[in-house]
């Protein structure tokens, strides 16, 4: 049975993570390919969820592992 993630948790999960690594949203959009910053901004806002074809591409730019990433675990100091 599939994990629900908490929207607002993940989205803030994801922020630190992006601001931890130095990144705007625009770099990590355009690191992991993506045409455009909005789509980053609504899952960090809570306000949509990250595609799950995209949780591998997003847990290594960020430099995590996808389970600390699905699990919004912290390693980066």
């Amino acid at each position: 049975m599939a994990r629900r993630i908490d929207r607002a948790k993940f989205g803030a999960y994801l922020a630190s993570l992006r601001r931890a690594h130095g990144l705007s949203r625009e770099e990590l959009a355009a690191e992991l390919g993506m045409d455009f910053a909005a789509g980053i901004s609504a899952v960090e806002h809570g306000l949509s969820d990250l595609p799950r074809n995209k949780h591998a591409a997003f847990a290594r730019a960020l430099g995590v592992t996808l389970d600390q990433f699905l699990e919004c675990k912290r390693t980066v100091h």
